[in-house]
């Protein structure tokens, strides 16, 4: 993957060759915040590049914490609870060169039930 800056955005991720609809592009490991210290993480700067799913707040150990928000993502993802990983699928075919994105209003992902594998 290749990170760049991303004008008003900070840095942004970008797809390094094409990709096709329903491709794994990245998986992660997760680092968990301990409950007793996720509500100070809040207000600091991480706070930029944490995901909340189902109540478990972490940062992607790789570049998937630095995927920028869009209203139209190319990217989905899934949290697998047993492998402590986050997973990034392509909604659609990806240009080498364009940019990897995700949308940030996480209750309207309907593939949640992956969460609980």
């Amino acid at each position: 993957m290749r990170i760049k800056h991303v004008a008003e955005k900070g840095k942004g991720v970008f797809a390094p060759k094409r990709y096709a609809e329903g491709e794994l592009i990245l998986r992660h490991e997760i680092l968990a915040a301990p409950d007793d210290e996720a509500e100070k993480l809040q207000r600091t700067f991480l706070d930029n590049y944490m995901f909340l799913i189902n109540d478990i707040y972490f940062i992607a150990l790789g570049q998937g914490s630095l995927l920028n928000h869009s209203g139209d993502p190319n990217l989905y993802y899934t949290f697998r609870k047993r492998t402590q990983q986050i997973e990034f699928y392509s909604l659609r075919p990806i240009k080498k060169g364009e940019e990897l994105t995700i949308d940030y209003e996480w209750d309207s992902y309907p593939w949640e039930e992956a969460a609980k594998a």
